[in-house]
């Protein structure tokens, strides 16, 4: 996990896993066990195989659509606040 301005924040190292979906939950803390001050993060998700080489992933996240915006023309949604996509963007929407 990132901060606005790309620095690390979090990260975890799940170790040596069989290829399948699995769930990874961050508790909004820091590296240092301290809770992340309020603002904007991303986050990049990095598999290897076997001997080093670099596995391409797919990855998908959950939040709560906070907005809606029709600017150019087109529908966007802000999630949590802060992540704009569009309706194209989602996968799944429950209650």
């Amino acid at each position: 996990v990132y901060d606005e301005a790309d620095h690390l924040v979090w990260q975890e190292d799940k170790g040596g896993l069989p290829a399948g979906a699995y769930k990874l939950d961050w508790d909004g803390k820091d590296l240092a066990g301290n809770a992340a001050v309020d603002g904007a993060y991303h986050y990049e998700v990095k598999a290897y195989g076997s001997t080093g080489q670099t596995v391409d992933v797919d990855y998908t996240t959950t939040g709560t659509v906070t907005g809606v915006n029709f600017s150019d023309g087109a529908a966007k949604l802000a999630v949590d606040g802060y992540i704009e996509v569009t309706p194209d963007d989602i996968l799944k929407v429950k209650q």
